[in-house]
């Protein structure tokens, strides 16, 4: 076999590998301007959810009081709920061994003072499924009211515009530092499995529920690691071509 074949054959089997190997994602997030349906507050939220095999990863933000957001004023802006339809998935799904969501846990009391330094722990979320959808759930957790995604502190490291269904509200404390990530265990699910249909829900009742746009579609590896190759490939030949090889 020529040096040529055995090189294409080499990234034929390493885009196939890549395909069945490695994870893929999706990016959904808020539209700007987006309000709370209830209270007329603005609401930001973006999740990154990762497929790969017999796994799926959700990382959840609340972006209130980053990427020029306004920082959270009241309990109605927090995240509070995600779910989301995967292309393919088993009968029943379960958090990975010993989690149920994990983030950093912060007390906020008088005048939005940050009373207590963070401090990773689970969240105790709900976690179910229907169908094919997955929902997270921190108004059916072990927590409720407790544990709700925050959103980031004014510039001052207080929030500074919370009123009094956040600051010193003990039913609410503590609350998750804007970030959680989520693992998920489900046999039906691989590297192919698409998610979509997102949606985030905000507040301590249920029925703020605003659509997540998904905002990121990545190239599979595979096509990636193949589009390249085949580049390389056409060098090198150009190379040999030149040099009367």
């Amino acid at each position: 076999m020529t040096d040529l074949k055995k090189l294409a054959l080499g990234l034929v089997v390493a885009a196939l590998a890549c395909s069945t190997a490695l994870a893929d994602s999706i990016t959904f997030q808020t539209a700007a301007g987006t309000n709370e349906t209830s209270g007329g507050q603005p609401v930001a939220a973006k999740a990154v959810v990762t497929t790969a095999a017999g796994v799926v990863t959700v990382q959840l933000w609340n972006l209130l009081g980053l990427d020029g957001n306004p920082s959270i004023s009241n309990a109605g802006q927090l995240l509070s709920d995600f779910n989301f339809t995967l292309s393919s998935s088993s009968a029943s799904v379960s958090y990975a061994a010993g989690t149920s969501g994990s983030a950093n846990l912060i007390d906020v009391g008088s005048g939005g003072a940050v009373t207590s330094a963070g401090s990773t722990a689970q969240l105790g979320w709900g976690l179910s499924l229907g169908g094919t959808t997955i929902t997270l759930d921190g108004l059916g957790g072990t927590a409720t009211p407790s544990n709700l995604l925050l959103g980031a502190a004014c510039s001052s490291g207080a929030y500074c515009n919370a009123n009094r269904s956040i600051a010193s509200n003990g039913p609410h404390n503590p609350f998750a530092l804007n970030y959680a990530t989520f693992t998920i265990d489900d046999s039906a699910i691989t590297s192919a499995t698409t998610a979509s249909n997102a949606m985030f829900s905000f507040g301590t009742a249920s029925g703020d529920n605003v659509p997540g746009i998904p905002s990121t579609v990545p190239e599979p590896p595979s096509v990636l690691l193949f589009a390249s190759g085949l580049l390389g490939l056409a060098a090198w030949t150009r190379r040999r071509v030149a040099q009367g090889e």
